[in-house]
C-alpha cells in the first residue's frame, strides 16, 4: 500500500495530483461563480493577504516571477500561482519562492475536493487549482500574492476579489480570441475586468492603440491607471539601464525581458504607496536571480540549444527579436509543437526566417496538435520536415543536430517542454 505523505495528510501526493488532474476536471468553462463558491465553502482563504493580479497576452510569467523574485528579497513572505504548470499541478506554486511542503498541499487539495463535492456546479481544474493555492497562500501566512491569470481577466479563476492591491497588464494582442473576443477592445475590457472601481493599473510597455483604449477603458470604470513610458537600454556589459536605475543585470534572457523587467519597475512605487517599500539592492538582487524555464533558455552555446515556450503570433515576433539579436545566424534546426487552437499560421512564417528544417511533436494536452498535421502544415515552407513518434525519438533527433553541430531551437507550447527536457537529461545531452 503506497505510503502516505507525514503529519496526517488526507491522502497521497500521487492521489492529490489525480484529484485536480483528471477527465472530470480538465475542462474550460469561464465564470467567476464557482471559484467563488468554492472559496466561500473553504473559509474564504483570499482575504487573508492582498493579492495582486497580472493579466495580458504576453510576458506574464516573467513579470509574475521577476516581481516575486524582487519582493522576495525585500524579505515578503510571498506566494505565487503562475500556469500553465510544467510537470503537475502541483508546479502551480511558490511560497517564498519555494515548492509547497507536500503535506499541506495534500491536505488543502483534500478540503478542496471535499468541498467541491457540495457543489451543484463541480468546478473545473484550474477553479480548484486556485482554491488549494489560496489555502496553502493563507497557511503559510503570505504577506503579499501573486496570481497570475490564466486566461482572460473577469471572467478568469484568478478573479477571486473585487478589489486588489494591483492589476499590472502585460504587452497585449490577439489571442484565445474564441474566448475573449476578437477585437483588441474586447480582449482588454476583459482583461481589465479583473480591476474593481478605483482599483490602482499598471499597463506595461504596449503599442499607441492598446495605450489608447487602455486609458478610455479606465476613464470608463473609474481605475487608476499608470503606463510604462520609456525603454530599457542595454549597456556595453550586458547590464541594462532604465530611467533613474541603472547598470541592472536580468538573469532572464531574450530581448523582450527587457519590456518585462521595466513593467516590475514601474510597479514597484506603486506596491511601495500601497505599503510594500522595495530598497534598490533587492530590486537588484531579485532581477539578477529569478528563474523561470522555457522563456528563451539558452541551454547550451556552440552550438545552441535554445528553449522558448511561445505559443501565439506575439511570442513568434518576441522569439525572432532576440533570435536576430544572436551573434551568430546559423539556421536552426525547429522542433516544435503547438495548440489546435492557437494561430499558428501567423507564428510560424516568423519562425521560418531562421529555420532551416523541422521536426513536429504532439504536446501531452487534448487541445494539441498531432505531429503529422503539424508536419503537414510546415512543409509548405519547402524545408525538410520529420514527425517524431515520442518525445524519445526528438530528443534523439535533437542529439546527431548538436553532434553535428547545427544550432537547435525548441520552440511551441510549454505543455510539450518538460517532457521534452526529461528526455534530453535521460541521454545527458542537458
Amino acid at each position: 500500500m503506497e505510503e502516505r505523505e507525514k503529519d496526517n495528510a488526507d491522502m497521497t501526493f500521487e492521489e492529490a495530483i489525480e484529484a485536480l488532474w483528471n477527465e472530470n476536471t480538465r475542462i474550460s468553462k469561464p465564470g467567476i461563480s464557482r471559484v467563488r463558491e468554492l472559496l466561500a465553502l473553504c473559509g474564504h482563504p483570499e482575504t487573508r493577504f492582498p493579492i495582486v493580479h497580472i493579466v495580458g497576452t504576453n510576458g506574464k510569467g516573467s513579470v509574475t516571477a521577476m516581481l516575486s523574485g524582487v519582493l522576495h528579497a525585500a524579505g515578503y513572505r510571498t506566494g505565487t500561482m503562475m500556469s500553465p504548470f510544467r510537470e503537475s499541478v502541483y508546479d502551480y506554486y511558490r511560497i517564498a519562492e519555494e515548492l509547497p511542503e507536500k503535506p499541506n498541499f495534500c491536505r488543502a487539495v483534500a478540503k478542496v475536493r471535499k468541498e467541491a463535492e457540495r457543489m451543484e456546479d463541480a468546478p473545473t481544474e484550474f477553479e480548484r487549482s486556485v482554491a488549494v493555492g489560496l489555502l496553502l497562500f493563507a497557511g503559510a501566512g503570505c504577506d503579499i500574492v501573486l496570481l497570475e491569470a490564466g486566461m482572460g481577466g473577469g471572467n478568469d479563476a484568478t478573479h477571486v476579489t473585487e478589489h486588489s492591491l494591483l492589476t499590472i497588464v502585460t504587452h497585449m494582442a490577439l489571442d484565445h480570441t474564441q474566448w475573449l473576443g476578437g477585437t483588441l477592445a474586447e480582449i482588454l475590457g476583459e482583461k481589465l475586468g479583473i480591476a474593481g472601481s478605483g482599483d490602482a493599473v499598471l499597463l506595461g510597455p504596449n503599442e499607441k492603440e492598446t495605450v489608447e483604449l487602455a486609458e478610455r477603458i479606465a476613464r470608463q470604470r473609474g481605475l487608476g491607471l499608470t503606463v510604462c513610458h520609456g525603454e530599457a537600454q542595454i549597456e556595453a556589459d550586458g547590464t541594462l539601464s532604465y530611467q533613474t536605475w541603472k547598470s541592472l543585470r536580468l538573469s532572464l534572457q531574450g530581448s523582450y525581458q527587457r519590456r518585462n523587467a521595466v513593467t516590475v519597475l514601474n510597479a514597484l512605487p506603486i506596491l511601495a504607496r500601497r505599503g510594500f517599500p522595495v530598497p534598490a539592492d533587492a530590486v537588484r538582487a531579485g532581477l539578477s536571480r529569478t528563474e523561470l524555464p522555457f522563456r528563451f533558455q539558452i541551454c547550451r552555446q556552440e552550438p545552441y540549444l535554445i528553449f522558448d515556450g511561445g505559443h501565439n503570433p506575439d511570442c513568434a515576433a518576441a522569439l525572432c527579436e532576440s533570435l536576430g539579436a544572436l551573434p551568430k545566424k546559423e539556421p536552426f534546426s525547429v522542433v516544435t509543437g503547438v495548440m489546435r487552437d492557437k494561430a499558428y499560421d501567423q507564428m510560424y512564417p516568423q519562425i521560418d526566417a531562421f529555420a532551416g528544417e523541422y521536426l513536429t511533436v504532439t504536446a501531452d494536452n487534448p487541445r494539441a496538435l498531432s505531429a503529422p498535421e503539424l508536419a503537414a502544415y510546415l512543409r509548405r515552407f519547402g524545408k525538410p520536415t520529420e514527425e517524431a513518434a515520442d518525445f524519445s525519438q526528438a530528443a534523439e533527433w535533437i542529439r546527431l543536430r548538436l553532434e553535428q553541430k547545427k544550432p537547435v531551437l525548441v520552440t511551441g507550447t510549454l505543455y510539450m517542454m518538460q517532457a521534452l527536457t526529461a528526455a534530453l537529461k535521460a541521454r545527458q545531452i542537458i
